[in-house]
């Protein structure tokens, strides 16, 4: 099928704000080290992304396990409005949702990446300290 044939040629800014990161994503891009970013996009991908999103949302009622959920108003590639949804509809009784403005795509890599580790490394704190207090256990 055509769906294994089509992709999406990627471009700048490869999902990254920061200049400096973008750039040695391109360099290595160059080199074919790939490791940072995808020259192309094959449209089953994409397609699996949609099923997914549909998926999720049938099933947002049933997650109940501890989540963050970490979102660039500024993402190149997803809106922001898809995070905000999960968080708002998942019942889970621990989670959180961290906002950031200075990042694309690829939180991990860009300006706020020191904010994603912190916040991420202080929630399982959080989940570790519930667990203990209230002798639970969860599974992932």
């Amino acid at each position: 099928p055509l769906k294994y044939i089509y992709y999406w040629k990627e471009k700048e800014p490869y999902g990254i704000k920061n200049e400096a990161m973008r750039k040695k994503i391109i360099s290595m891009m160059k080199n074919g080290e790939n490791q940072g970013a995808y020259d192309k996009i094959p449209s089953y991908a994409i397609l699996e992304l949609k099923r997914m999103s549909k998926y999720i949302k049938r099933r947002i009622n049933l997650l109940r396990a501890p989540f963050i959920l970490i979102h660039s108003k500024e993402d190149d590639l997803s809106s922001i409005k898809g995070a905000k949804y999960i968080y708002e509809k998942a019942p889970s009784q621990i989670k959180k949702f961290v906002e950031l403005s200075n990042s694309y795509h690829i939180i991990t890599m860009d300006n706020e990446k020191g904010i994603v580790s912190k916040e991420t490394i202080a929630f399982f704190n959080t989940i570790a300290e519930h667990k203990k207090e209230n002798h639970l256990s969860y599974v992932f």
